[in-house]
């Protein structure tokens, strides 16, 4: 079992009943597995089971009852098709890279203006004990499926992003950000006590529409771009962490 797999990394967190539901419903693409989540969700993400850094995504929306729309995160083309899992399995044939696949179910995160957005926490272990060196709001552009830099994002603090993006009042805001650090490092002990060798993770979080905090995933080469752009203390905080395990 690879760390660097979504599928391990969600099985193992969903074992632990304190994360089991903030973790979605996740497993491996087969035609049996969209047939069953087509039938459970409205809306699924189909990605490769290792880092793609936005690449090579899909989404699947159930917008009318025997009708679906995929659309595909490299370049954005949409269409319709029946609800049919045989026939979108196809489709989904034509688009995915040539890797292993996971179907996840769909996180309505979005901004009061429709926007999907994710969070990203990144964890680093400094003197045998993990801390959280930043938190990045990312909030994708009109239309698109992902939250990656490649694809156009707008990076914002996290407390801006809930107060003015989503128009939590402070109080809420406060309470939503201290939840958050209490899943990362749930999260975080639980894997890192499986690959204990690893001492820098990203995770990527969403925020549904009911304020549920989900996990989406969590990343062992997790890019610091997005701190080193709005956050210079916590991208020091990172670098500086990583050049001391480099002298190790």
């Amino acid at each position: 079992m690879s760390v660097i797999s979504k599928i391990s990394n969600s099985h193992l967190l969903k074992k632990n009943p304190l994360l089991a539901k903030n973790i979605p419903d996740t497993q491996v693409l087969t035609l049996r597995s969209l047939h069953e989540m087509l039938d459970k969700y409205k809306m699924l993400y189909i990605k490769p089971t290792n880092s793609c850094q936005g690449k090579g995504i899909i989404r699947i929306e159930r917008h009318r009852p025997h009708r679906v729309t995929l659309m595909a995160s490299d370049n954005g083309h949409t269409f319709t098709a029946p609800l049919h899992a045989q026939k979108i399995f196809r489709h989904i044939q034509k688009l995915r890279m040539d890797r292993p696949y996971l179907i996840q179910q769909g996180i309505d995160s979005l901004t009061k203006n429709h926007n999907l957005f994710d969070l990203r926490v990144h964890l680093v272990r400094w003197k045998e004990k993990w801390r959280i060196a930043g938190i990045a709001g990312r909030i994708a552009s009109e239309h698109l499926i992902v939250t990656n830099y490649q694809h156009g994002v707008e990076y914002k603090p996290i407390m801006n992003l809930l107060k003015n993006d989503l128009d939590y009042l402070p109080p809420k805001a406060k309470k939503t950000v201290e939840k958050i650090h209490t899943l990362s490092l749930q999260a975080i002990q639980i894997i890192s006590h499986t690959y204990p060798k690893w001492n820098e993770f990203g995770i990527d979080m969403g925020i549904a529409q009911n304020g549920r905090i989900w996990i989406y995933e969590v990343n062992i080469h997790p890019s610091i771009q997005v701190f080193q752009i709005f956050n210079p203390n916590a991208y020091q905080r990172i670098t500086k962490t990583r050049r001391a395990f480099a002298k190790e």
